[in-house]
């Protein structure tokens, strides 16, 4: 009778507990976000939040693709493609809501006893930040600490900002993220991405003179003064006639700030994307127009003009060769130049235009006894030749007449102050749908010693 009274206790327990069951985890005609505010506690598998994550990236890149247009960047959408376009950024916006609700969830309820949960660092968004400028919204916290970060590094480097946005060259924030959140399933690793907000260095890999191993100098504020030493003096003197001087001749170069400044123009439809790939891209275009300008400047006959622009590198009158199709004598000549100077020693290396490279690549050094080319691979003579598009092409009065410098690079500096400033234009533009970007970025360059440089100017043919 015992047994028989166990055995039924056992069933009606086992009952129970799946009905219990049923209350808990079954909830037919319920929608995740009524669960959420009705406030039961729920215990989440990594999966859950992971799809939420996919479904995310599955429409951000779906978006991407329609509006890529191959090399020519972003097409207007019309029709059906539009239509889906705008659900698709409705689900996004809708996906963004159970993902922070969720972790929201998590944080609170799944956490490990006796451990604090810190708040995650949100990361900056270049997108958001002028998308918000643009439509005059309050710009986001994040997005705040590092403009007010900027604009006080220009401050402090001597330069007032002329645009509301001031982007830091190097991101002093505390970029490493709390640990649970950042590296533990279900509180935050599936959706936080490292962001360390670098211009500089990726600015300073655009230009050719890094390659060439130039000097650069950064953070600088206001003029900068850099010593030049001629060199001692010696001379033969009778047995008691008093002896001369010795000291050379002491000098300085200056280093002053000019405004390098371009524009983008940026759809107002690519503002609203969120994806890296979008983010990334506005932070390469504001590169290449900074960098664009400085190298082309620079690798220029460009005579200087006080408070605007600082000389080219390649005047005219300096050069040694010009007015011909280059031969194999030239590259010989420029080398003796620099050889001559005292300098054919250090960060050695030729630049020219990519024109001029090709050709030197088909022309034989003799042509009647030589098989070799002028270049061969990327060598010019034993020492590395690279090749940039901003070279001059219009060195003497000859259009299309490319040069080639040939220089120990250690002696060229390029000096930086401040980040870069960008206005942001809602107005020009409005009616194509448009923002445009100004950006300003304060730079200067010099040769420290002359000598270490020759430069020729070739015809293609």
């Amino acid at each position: 009778m015992k047994k028989l009274f166990s055995i039924v206790l056992l069933i009606a327990v086992i009952i129970v507990t799946v009905m219990a069951a049923e209350q808990i985890f079954f909830v037919g005609g319920l929608t995740f976000d009524s669960i959420l505010d009705a406030g039961e506690i729920i215990y989440l598998t990594p999966l859950t939040l992971l799809q939420l994550v996919d479904q995310r990236k599955i429409l951000i890149e779906a978006n991407e693709k329609f509006i890529k247009d191959g090399a020519n960047g972003f097409r207007t959408l019309e029709g059906t493609e539009k239509e889906t376009f705008d659900t698709n950024l409705t689900t996004i916006k809708d996906l963004d809501s159970q993902i922070a609700r969720v972790n929201s969830i998590t944080e609170k309820r799944v956490q490990p006893i006796g451990e604090t949960i810190i708040p995650p660092q949100e990361r900056f968004s270049l997108l958001r930040t002028i998308r918000n400028m643009a439509s005059g919204a309050q710009m986001h916290a994040a997005d705040a600490v590092v403009l007010e970060q900027g604009k006080q590094d220009m401050l402090r480097n001597g330069i007032s900002p002329e645009g509301s946005i001031c982007l830091p060259m190097i991101d002093h924030r505390h970029t490493k993220r709390a640990d649970i959140l950042a590296g533990t399933a279900l509180q935050g690793a599936e959706i936080v991405a490292t962001d360390v907000l670098d211009l500089l260095g990726p600015l300073r890999n655009a230009l050719v003179f890094s390659k060439v191993g130039s000097t650069f100098l950064t953070g600088l504020v206001g003029n900068v003064d850099i010593p030049k030493y001629a060199g001692s003096t010696a001379g033969w003197k009778t047995e008691v006639e008093a002896s001369g001087d010795a000291a050379g001749a002491h000098s300085e170069l200056s280093l002053l700030p000019h405004r390098i400044t371009g524009h983008l123009d940026v759809s107002k439809r690519y503002l609203i994307q969120d994806a890296a790939g979008a983010e990334e891209l506005l932070k390469t275009d504001l590169i290449a127009a900074v960098a664009g300008l400085l190298e082309a400047t620079a690798l220029s006959k460009l005579a200087a003009v006080a408070g605007t622009n600082p000389a080219g590198l390649l005047p005219d009158a300096s050069d040694t060769f010009s007015g011909g199709v280059l031969g194999w004598g030239d590259v010989v000549d420029i080398e003796a130049a620099v050889d001559a100077g005292n300098a054919l020693e250090g960060n050695l290396a030729y630049i020219t235009h990519p024109s001029l490279r090709g050709i030197m690549k088909q022309t034989v050094r003799v042509a009647t006894t030589d098989s070799r080319m002028i270049m061969e691979g990327n060598e010019l003579n034993g020492y590395p030749c690279h090749a940039t598009s901003n070279m001059a092409s219009d060195l003497h009065t000859t259009v299309n007449e490319y040069g080639l410098v040939f220089a120990n690079w250690r002696h060229l500096i390029i000096a930086q102050w401040g980040g870069v400033d960008l206005i942001v234009d809602p107005y020009s533009l409005a009616s194509e749908a448009q923002v445009r970007i100004v950006v300003n970025s304060y730079w200067d360059f010099l040769f420290r010693y002359a000598g270490a440089m020759a430069f020729g100017s070739s015809l293609l043919a």
